[in-house]
């Protein structure tokens, strides 16, 4: 049972870093700056959620409020 989260959990992990590759990326090749904005912020999210899955809480928790809440919405707007 214990080996079957912990798969479950690297999953996870996984498909979040590949989300954080491919929105960095697009990021950076993107140039529409909305699109791009919105690029950053997934990245953003992703990374929280990277975060998270390393139990580290209090900055994924940081990193949803600061970043994706407020600087790309300061982007956008």
């Amino acid at each position: 049972m214990r080996q079957r989260a912990r798969v479950e959990t690297m999953k996870g992990s996984i498909a979040a870093a590949a989300l954080l590759i491919a929105s960095s990326i697009a990021a950076m090749t993107l140039r529409n700056l909305v699109h791009c904005a919105l690029a950053v912020a997934v990245a953003f999210a992703s990374l929280a959620a990277v975060y998270l899955s390393l139990n580290a809480e209090f900055v994924g928790l940081t990193q949803v409020l600061v970043y994706v809440g407020a600087v790309a919405i300061l982007v956008v707007f």
